[in-house]
């Protein structure tokens, strides 16, 4: 993707989000950090693609953590760049393979449809229990999304989710996602059995389109159901 003069204005837009409810956001791009930093959470667990023990992580990683006024860390984002070429198979050809990071039959049965070129993978989500429905995640997917750009020149982003998550994840209000596929058995981290997810990405030319436009973010008092509903919600903050 060619660099977009409105890039930062976008990433500026989305720290003062964070900035305007009192939160400070930390961008690293160090591996190790990473691993720190998640150490302390309690029942948070890796997942294959951002294992750095199955996955060369150096020089392809970056994260962001949210922490609220008084320093405590609060939210996370990680994402990772993924060199998907079309002559080499795509993103299909390497999802079960090492370089993805492979410890199961990750995907016994592979998306329709086929990513192809550099890819920026997000994954490692997670908030305070007690902040989840403010937005935080939402933000710190775009930003992550919006580095990944930044850094790496990524032609597009994606991820999997549940696929009670996906109405969230394509809110444009939400993770911001634009396009989705069923997958229909897939193994995540911790999972007993193979289950229904979903594979979400941005179409090719939307992050562009979509910096060029207007930088408008905050941190809501409601939250973007499953469903694409949104629900009110009393401000924490």
């Amino acid at each position: 993707m060619k660099k977009n003069p409105d890039l930062h204005r976008h990433i500026a837009a989305l720290n003062a989000a964070f900035r305007q409810e009192g939160y400070k956001v930390k961008l690293s791009g160090d591996h190790l950090e990473f691993r720190e930093a998640i150490s302390k959470i309690a029942g948070y667990s890796l997942t294959s693609p951002l294992d750095d023990r199955l996955v060369d992580l150096a020089k392809q990683l970056l994260w962001i953590g949210i922490e609220d006024s008084k320093g405590r860390l609060v939210g996370i984002e990680a994402g990772r760049v993924v060199k998907a070429p079309v002559k080499a198979g795509g993103l299909n050809r390497i999802l079960n393979d090492e370089v993805f990071g492979r410890v199961l039959p990750v995907i016994t049965k592979l998306p329709s449809v086929n990513l192809a070129g550099r890819l920026g993978y997000l994954g490692g989500a997670w908030v305070e229990p007690k902040l989840r429905g403010n937005g935080i995640m939402s933000l710190a997917v775009q930003l992550t999304a919006a580095h990944l750009v930044r850094c790496y020149g990524v032609d597009s982003v994606f991820g999997f989710v549940r696929s009670h998550h996906v109405g969230l994840a394509l809110a444009a209000k939400g993770y911001a996602f634009t396009s989705a596929t069923v997958i229909d058995l897939m193994y995540l981290h911790g999972s007993s059995e193979a289950e229904t997810l979903c594979m979400v990405w941005t179409d090719p030319g939307v992050l562009a389109e979509r910096y060029a436009g207007p930088a408008a973010y905050s941190l809501r008092p409601e939250s973007v159901q499953s469903s694409g509903v949104k629900t009110r919600k009393k401000s924490r903050h």
